[in-house]
This record gives C-alpha cells, sequence and structure tokens, in this order.
C-alpha cells in the first residue's frame, strides 16, 4: 500500500471516528448482537474509542441502548415460545445447547444477578435475554439490569482504548493501517480461543 493511500485511509477513518456514524452502528450493533449477530460490538467500539474517545464512549452508551431493544424482542418472544427461541440460538455460531440449558439453571438459582457475570462465563447476552423470557421474570427488572451487564463487559475495553488513544494520539493517527491490522488479529485470536473453549 503506497503512502497515498495509506494517507487517504486514514484521513477517512479519522473523519469517520469523528462523525455520528459511530453512534448509528453502535446502536445497531447492540441491537443485532443482542438478537442473532455472533460478532460483540466491542470489536467496532474499542476502534473507534482509540481514534476518538468521545465518539467511543458515546457510541458504547448507543450500542447498550441497542441491546435494551433486541434484549426485550428476545424476552418477549422466548416468553410466548421457549422451545422455538431455543432452537434458533442453538443455529447462531459459537451457542451450544448445554450453554443454553445451564444459563436457564443459573438464573433460576441466582436470578437477573447471574447476567453481571457474563464477562466471566462467555455467555451472549441474547442467551440471559431468552432465558429471562423463559423464565417470566420481570421485564422492567430485566431491561434494568441489562445497562450494567452490558457495561461491565463493554466498558473496560472502551476505556483502556480510549486511553491509550488520548496517550497515544499521534502515534495511533500517523500508523492507523496498522493499527487496525494489529486490532484485527487481536479479535481473530480472542475468537479462536473463545471458539477453542466453547466449541
Amino acid at each position: 500500500m503506497d503512502e497515498m493511500t495509506t494517507g487517504a485511509l486514514s484521513r477517512a477513518f479519522l473523519a469517520h471516528s469523528a462523525s455520528r456514524w459511530p453512534l448509528v452502528l453502535g446502536l445497531f450493533w447492540g441491537f443485532f448482537e443482542a438478537t442473532a449477530f455472533f460478532v460483540v460490538p466491542d470489536v467496532y467500539l474499542v476502534l473507534v474509542a482509540l481514534l476518538h474517545w468521545r465518539r467511543g464512549l458515546a457510541a458504547t452508551a448507543a450500542a447498550v441502548a441497542g441491546a435494551v431493544v433486541g434484549g426485550a424482542l428476545i424476552y418477549s418472544i422466548a416468553r410466548a415460545d421457549p422451545r422455538g427461541m431455543d432452537a434458533f440460538l442453538a443455529g447462531i455460531p459459537l451457542i451450544r445447547k448445554d450453554m443454553l440449558q445451564a444459563t436457564g439453571e443459573r438464573m433460576r438459582l441466582d436470578g437477573l444477578i447471574s447476567m453481571l457475570n457474563e464477562p466471566l462465563q462467555g455467555v451472549p447476552f441474547k442467551v440471559y435475554a431468552a432465558k429471562a423470557g423463559e423464565l417470566a421474570v420481570s421485564l422492567p427488572v430485566f431491561l434494568l439490569m441489562t445497562i450494567p451487564a452490558r457495561l461491565s463487559r463493554i466498558l473496560p475495553g472502551v476505556l483502556l482504548a480510549a486511553g491509550l488513544g488520548t496517550r497515544f494520539r499521534r502515534l495511533v493517527h500517523e500508523h492507523i493501517p496498522v493499527v487496525f491490522g494489529g486490532h484485527a488479529a487481536l479479535w481473530m485470536l480472542i475468537y479462536f480461543l473463545y471458539y477453542l473453549k466453547v466449541g
């Protein structure tokens, strides 16, 4: 890639990170990851925060809002048709039937507080949303619990990226293609290790 092309890409990515698009994409990514998509919004949010910390935080808030809407949808469908929802979720990559069963048992024992363990358990949010609907827990309480549950998973990485992007702003902005390549490699490694864990 020549210097002119690299410079054009860098300017485009910097302009994107400072625009309103991260809020729109964050909102939709949060919604789709809470319903059917299997790639977490952190992949995008961390990169935005690295380039523009304010937009990164705003996009994180948008992604959480999208997750609340998506979670409400999955909750409602699962409450009406729990078996159908289990079949749907089992068809999504990286979700196993035993994960669905174990999450349901954990929620029966610990209630919605178990959602706060999501970052440690590696269970997709949509599974908790489905089991909350199946167990007919309070929808308003579930939606309120969604906010800290999502933030506890997403916010640490976004804050770290925002800090690094602010501290090494010039270096990051001058080497955006390298940053993107490293970012992509890191997430491929994360998903490979996660696949080995749950696959």
